[in-house]
């Protein structure tokens, strides 16, 4: 249970960061989020390793052995974790679902906290715990097989559900409004949808009448 311990308490300090509202705690919020999801990641592979193979599937490094009867088996060599890159490849090859486009999202803006600095806000880190309550519900739900409230607590439950509704709310007004605009070639209506802003990494844009050149 010590991984999947790690993943939950990661998460809820992420949202405690988040509500705190002050700029090392959003910055905090990320890295945590971030490194909860990867927890809950590496506990799927955990949970499908052999018996006796070092859990395996969530070890960065694999190697070939014979157990006590001569039959070639494969354990874990060392003590360093998969990568996600790593993951990913594990999960097609096990048949493991995770919503990657949401996971590269929060990873892209993990990202940018560790090596850009950029100026995170409240509103722009909405998106992110919007799509990390989306992503680990389902991936608890469906491939951990376990209950994402009893797991994440009532209180970290609802703080993520209350983001989730407000952020899914102004999104649906952010699509309509986009959608309406007067864009002058079709491919910008629909590159648009996956812009984020530069300064806090939101995605709740609005066009701006008669302004080509931004």
């Amino acid at each position: 249970m010590q991984l999947l311990d790690n993943a939950i308490e990661s998460l809820q300090v992420g949202v405690e960061d988040y509500e705190s509202g002050t700029r090392p705690r959003l910055l905090s919020a990320v890295r945590n989020i971030h490194a909860g999801i990867l927890l809950l990641y590496k506990e799927a592979l955990r949970r499908m390793s052999p018996a006796g193979s070092n859990d395996a599937l969530m070890i960065a490094r694999i190697v070939p052995s014979k157990d006590s009867s001569g039959k070639v088996v494969f354990i874990g060599d060392g003590k360093k974790t998969v990568d996600t890159q790593q993951i990913k490849e594990r999960f097609e090859a096990l048949g493991i679902k995770t919503d990657w486009k949401r996971f590269e999202r929060i990873n892209e803006t993990r990202n940018e906290v560790e090596y850009l600095y950029p100026r995170l806000d409240q509103k722009g880190l909405e998106g992110l715990i919007s799509d990390s309550f989306l992503l680990v519900r389902d991936f608890i739900a469906t491939e951990l097989h376990d209950d994402p409230l009893e797991l994440l607590g009532e209180e970290t439950w609802q703080a993520m559900l209350q983001v989730a509704e407000v952020y899914r709310k102004e999104k649906e007004e952010s699509c309509k409004l986009m959608a309406e605009a007067n864009w002058r070639f079709p491919a910008i209506r629909e590159g648009v949808l996956d812009l984020t802003c530069p300064s806090c990494s939101g995605d709740l844009l609005k066009p701006v009448e008669n302004s080509y050149q931004e």
